[in-house]
């Protein structure tokens, strides 16, 4: 309910669009180059692992003609996107993992959300570990897990990869 010295104002269009303080501004000019690189990273990972799957599907054509040398080529080639994709792969999941560990000590809070199923498993023992050695006094005594459902997930989304893993770590932990 509204003070008896209350008054209301209207801010122009224009002005509702900036953020409201400094802070806002700072954080977003942060959070952006992070998700923006990792975003790169993995669709770089993407189109690697598209590129493997052609050199393979080449491999396989030169194979049936009986053109092994170049099937031979293919496969090489084949592999080096793989070695590409990986290294893509694990640059933009140090880039969130990182993010996502600055965001923790500040919230209490674990996004794992954009992580592949077996990088958001490595992230939380990662933070069990650095719990369990802190001080007790200081340790939360709970945290917030973030899983999302699933549904932007590369395979078909939907099921809930990480979810499940996580429930099935902990649950074998004997976290509640």
């Amino acid at each position: 309910m509204f003070n008896e010295n209350a008054s209301l104002s209207t801010i122009p269009k224009s002005s509702q669009s900036l953020p409201s303080s400094r802070s806002n501004l700072i954080t977003k000019t942060i959070i952006e180059p992070v998700l923006e690189s990792y975003e790169i990273l993995r669709r770089d990972a993407l189109r690697h692992s598209q590129q493997r799957k052609e050199f393979y599907t080449k491999a396989h054509q030169a194979n049936r003609h009986g053109m092994s040398g170049v099937a031979s080529f293919y496969i090489h080639r084949a592999s080096e996107e793989t070695q590409l994709m990986k290294d893509a792969n694990r640059a933009a999941c140090e880039r969130l993992s990182r993010w996502r560990l600055k965001q923790f000590y500040q919230t209490q809070r674990l996004d794992l959300h954009g992580l592949h199923s077996d990088e958001a498993l490595n992230l939380l023992k990662q933070i069990e570990q650095e719990l369990n050695e802190g001080n007790r006094r200081t340790t939360p005594k709970s945290i917030e897990i973030i899983t999302g459902y699933g549904k932007n997930s590369v395979y078909g989304g939907g099921d809930g990869k990480i979810r499940s893993i996580i429930l099935a770590y902990l649950q074998q932990r004997n976290y509640k």
